[in-house]
């Protein structure tokens, strides 16, 4: 054999399977995965993200609730509003329970010169949630004397 064909034979040699597993892969050295240690530190740092996470949603949450509950007691106080100044005009405290909101309606006669033909009242709709929030509406309602 000449020596190119013996180098060539040994270059084969060299790269078997057998010979290419025992000398580990290329670049990477010995290790072939990841050390105890590096797991662990993974897994905290995915369980400090997903509290994160859950925290976050959980406020989220929160605020959805807190402002669907203030749309539904907007929307109640502007009823009662509204239904206030249908019919007669008269000095009166209201009160009742709706859609799990506790409301008071007040209507007072605002002071006006005993001949002037228009009367003022200021309306007043105070709406209490459940969780202590207490929304407020303020009106003035100018009608006749008659009325």
């Amino acid at each position: 054999m000449t020596q190119k064909n013996v180098i060539a034979n040994e270059v084969k040699q060299s790269r078997t399977p057998a010979v290419l597993a025992a000398q580990g892969s290329p670049g990477r050295g010995r290790a072939r995965g990841f050390s105890l240690l590096e797991v662990i530190v993974a897994f905290a740092v995915l369980s400090l993200a997903m509290g994160a996470g859950m925290a976050l949603l959980s406020q989220s949450l929160r605020n959805v609730r807190v402002a669907h509950d203030h749309v539904h007691a907007a929307a109640l106080a502007e009823s009662l509003l509204a239904e206030a100044g249908v019919g007669e005009m008269r000095p009166r405290v209201e009160g009742g329970v709706s859609g799990g909101f506790e409301w008071r309606l007040t209507v007072t006669e605002q002071p006006a010169e005993s001949d002037h033909p228009m009367r003022a009242h200021a309306v007043t709709v105070d709406v209490h949630g459940a969780d202590g929030r207490t929304l407020t509406l303020h009106s003035l309602r100018v009608t006749g004397r008659g009325r």
